[in-house]
């Protein structure tokens, strides 16, 4: 399977802050407005964040539990937020990146642990067993050697056991002499925290590796067997038996998103993912461009919202081809015009899933890994955690383009198609990173788009990120490092 394509980050903001600087900023307010009528607004204790551009990893089959695809993933990695991007994509380093800002700072001495009188004595108690231990055993070999000359014990018995059945104090001299070794060892490695501060930070640092490949929620891990786990999981009567899902390459690597959902409302991740999808629901919003323009992030709940740079300057539909990073599509230039563009998101269902936090909590390291005085905090301040997922099913976006912005779009359409060919072109928007219908070469990992020429209608489908749910924002709360 090739490998994503590079993921940047897009702030949103620009000039003020406010979204009559910038239409095109206006957008992603709009998008955001739209989530939040499905869930609450934001606010100092509680932040929500659009999930731009990081919807691209394997869905995981109704037949075969997420849970069974990598367990490192969902038990230890997570992300953490800074509270000054509002649209925000998750590929910061998260935790990963503040525990190893953290745990680099850690060095276990006998200085630190203030161990030299405790290593000192039990130096000399480990070399007085030593001693000790080789004083009986000189004395022991004596013996053993003198039965054996008179005939007492056969010479094949051996030392060893000869010592079991006439002296068993040399067996409890080398479990002492051992033990105090032992004890001498743990101390000068800081009673074993080196050590496990070391395979901890090395277990740390790979995860960081394999998600700078791919920022976001998708973390690379290894292929897994998982080709008889559909043939095991139990068939509801007068259901067709499910289809055994094949193994990966073992050659090579896929994508997989890297958090626990609870399924709180829905039993199991199979059930809640099968069912999420077959709802014979329908639901729309429209987004309201022209109310997001006079509206800051401050207005939307943000207090804590820096106003930076625009980052989705690169526009708000994005045209490129395959093979492109996304960073680098040309602007499709509807975002200019004020008028001409109606856009819309669609779904079956929309709900809230709560998520667990990672086993690599920074509170608890800096408990586990106690820092010496001076180095007290993490210097990483406060960070937003997430605690619940905005996901829905059957989700879709669809932008009606009329007059200037049609022909703005067609134009920038029409470039790449000469360029690369119709098959290769594809399009960017709210991070959803699609390629054309009739070109969808792999089943699991590409979203999709279709242009209506005659209507200029732009549909996107973006793949599933969860099972056959599409992640579309991240609940988070604030949380002091």
């Amino acid at each position: 399977m090739p490998n994503p394509p590079n993921r940047h980050m897009h702030r949103v903001g620009g000039g003020d802050g406010r979204g009559n600087t910038d239409i095109n900023s206006a957008y992603w307010k709009a998008f955001v407005m739209a989530l939040q009528t499905r869930i609450g607004g934001a606010g100092n204790d509680r932040l929500f964040y659009a999930a731009a551009e990081t919807n691209r990893s394997i869905p995981a089959s109704e037949y075969i539990p997420m849970a069974t695809t990598n367990e490192f993933l969902y038990n230890e990695a997570d992300a953490l937020i800074p509270l000054d991007e509002p649209v925000y994509n998750p590929g910061n380093g998260g935790y990963c990146a503040a525990l190893l800002q953290y745990l680099n700072l850690y060095r276990v001495t006998l200085t630190d642990t203030h161990d030299h009188d405790k290593a000192d004595k039990l130096r000399k108690e480990m070399t007085d067993a030593i001693a000790e231990l080789r004083v009986a055993k000189s004395a022991a070999l004596k013996a053993y050697n003198e039965d054996v000359k008179n005939g007492i014990t056969a010479k094949g018995q051996g030392f060893p056991k000869w010592c079991e059945q006439n002296d068993p104090s040399i067996k409890a001299l080398e479990e002492t002499m051992r033990t105090k070794s032992a004890l001498f060892d743990a101390c000068q490695n800081g009673d074993g925290v080196a050590s496990n501060l070391n395979t901890f930070r090395n277990r740390v640092n790979d995860a960081a590796l394999g998600a700078g490949q791919n920022p976001g929620i998708c973390m690379q891990c290894c292929p897994e067997p998982i080709g008889d786990i559909a043939a095991k999981i139990h068939t509801p009567p007068g259901q067709p038996k499910p289809p055994i899902a094949q193994e990966p390459d073992v050659s090579a690597s896929y994508w997989r998103a890297a958090y626990v959902l609870d399924p709180t409302y829905r039993g199991t991740m199979d059930r809640w993912s099968s069912n999420f999808e077959k709802s014979s629901a329908h639901n729309s919003i429209n987004l309201d461009i022209q109310s997001a323009m006079n509206k800051s992030w401050k207005d939307l709940g943000y207090e804590q919202v820096a106003a930076g740079f625009d980052a989705s300057c690169a526009g708000f539909i994005r045209v490129g081809a395959s093979g492109m990073e996304t960073s680098k599509y040309e602007s499709a230039g509807i975002e200019h015009h004020q008028t001409g563009v109606s856009m819309s998101m669609f779904w079956k269902e929309m709900q809230l899933f709560n998520v667990k936090r990672g086993t690599w909590d920074v509170p608890n390291v800096r408990q586990t890994f106690a820092l010496p005085a001076g180095h007290a905090g993490t210097g990483l301040g406060k960070r937003a955690v997430p605690t619940q997922f905005l996901c829905a099913s059957g989700f879709g976006l669809k932008c009606v383009l009329q007059g200037a912005a049609k022909k703005a779009f067609n134009e920038a359409w029409e470039r790449q198609v000469a360029s690369k060919g119709a098959a290769s072109v594809r399009i960017c928007c709210f991070g959803f990173d699609a390629c054309a219908k009739y070109d969808k070469k792999d089943e699991q990992e590409s979203s999709t788009w279709e242009y209506d020429a005659a209507s200029g209608t732009i549909t996107i489908n973006p793949t599933p990120t969860f099972g056959n749910a599409v992640l579309l924002g991240i609940c988070c709360s604030v949380v002091e490092l």
